[in-house]
């Protein structure tokens, strides 16, 4: 039996590589403000659809909530 093929994820958001991580994914290194992830290339839609995710999710409005914190002087 072949391994199947793995490919490159990217996240551009920290609080979206974070959730990544939590989600299992693999992180592969971090570029700048990229953080690349090595996935299987059939879960490539699922990939993307955990960046949705975080969006629409709790951890979004959490991270959303600390950046306002680091605002204040």
């Amino acid at each position: 039996m072949t391994e199947e093929a793995k490919v490159v994820g990217t996240a551009r958001d920290l609080g979206i590589a974070a959730f990544l991580k939590m989600k299992g994914y693999k992180l592969l290194r971090r570029r700048g403000r990229e953080f690349d992830f090595e996935i299987k290339e059939s879960e490539q839609a699922e990939f993307d659809q955990s960046q949705i995710d975080y969006v629409n999710s709790s951890f979004a409005e959490f991270d959303g909530e600390i950046m306002n914190l680091k605002k204040l002087q």
